[in-house]
């Protein structure tokens, strides 16, 4: 029904138009998750780097646990906590900044 009152009250240019909007939308829908997914990929290494950081220090306090080692131990983690906590700054940045860019396009759209 509603499709019959739209093509009663919109002529083919404004129906082209319309859908032309609709694709460079979807596209740029496309984009920014595509994007998006490449960041969260970029990402893993860095969970292994701190994985491997914790198993690395694990090992070492199982084998040598004194004052100094456990010293170490903390900075190193500490440091490797620290990067973790930026990296994921970083994708909060990406994500609110495509969410915010989103919302541009939707209301110059009227979605």
């Amino acid at each position: 029904m509603l499709e019959g009152l739209s093509g009663a009250f919109m002529s083919t240019n404004e129906r082209l138009a319309e859908m032309e909007t609709v694709s460079s939308e979807a596209d740029a829908l496309t984009k920014v998750a595509h994007d998006l997914a490449e960041k969260v990929a970029s990402s893993q290494s860095g969970l292994h780097s701190c994985g491997s950081s914790l198993a690395h220090w694990a090992g070492r306090m199982n084998a040598d646990a004194t004052p100094e080692s456990l010293i170490q131990a903390v900075a190193a983690l500490a440091a490797e906590t620290a990067r973790a906590s930026e990296r994921n700054r970083e994708l909060e940045r990406e994500l609110s900044a495509k969410r915010t860019g989103r919302n541009r396009v939707c209301i110059a759209s009227t979605c």
